[in-house]
């Protein structure tokens, strides 16, 4: 009799546990339909074109007052929604420029952070590049830039110089032929150029 017992309330913990694996594989199942379901309705659903989509805009600052400015200039005319992205840029000729480039990108920050755009700090060095033009050319493409604005110039006299003699050119010139996105250059009068 005591055996029919074990054997009786082995049999009832079997079960038990068959039940419970049941119930977990129902679970299991209606989980997985259920994910299916949610994938499938995220693949049916579209997404309503808003009438205005984010931007990409990098502006250029080399510290001087006409890059303030091109950073003005972008602030209240092209950054528009809470979603853009800003990205303030600072190519210095090299790595011993790094001081200075953090200095201005912090110079560009106070003036930028009141914005409602997403803002980012960008120090490149233009000796992976051939010129200054160049690392501008590769940063566009690279981030996918909807719009490049820059002062038409303004380096002071040493940087400007130095970068003479480096052979670099007119920076927002070569920008203006080459980028493939627009290019806003301001002027130091504030007044803006698009190519």
């Amino acid at each position: 009799m005591q055996r029919m017992t074990n054997v009786g309330g082995s049999l009832l913990q079997l079960m038990a546990t068959l039940s419970k694996q049941l119930r977990l594989e129902n679970l299991l199942e209606s989980s997985r339909e259920l994910n299916e379901r949610i994938e499938q309705q995220l693949e049916e659903e579209t997404i309503p074109e808003s009438s205005e989509a984010t931007k990409h805009v990098a502006v250029f600052l080399d510290g001087s007052q006409v890059s303030l400015l091109a950073l003005q200039w972008a602030l209240q005319h092209v950054l528009t929604l809470p979603t853009d992205v800003l990205y303030l840029v600072n190519i210095t000729p090299h790595e011993e420029f790094k001081e200075d480039s953090d200095r201005i990108l912090r110079q560009g920050y106070e003036k930028a952070r009141s914005s409602r755009a997403i803002i980012h700090k960008v120090s490149l060095s233009a000796e992976q590049a051939s010129s200054v033009g160049e690392a501008v050319l590769d940063f566009a493409n690279e981030k996918n830039i909807d719009v490049a604005v820059m002062g038409d110039r303004g380096m002071g006299s040493m940087k400007s110089s130095l970068m003479g003699s480096l052979g670099l050119g007119s920076v927002s010139e070569f920008c203006a032929r080459n980028l493939k996105c627009p290019v806003l250059v301001v002027k130091d009068s504030g007044e803006a150029v698009s190519r």
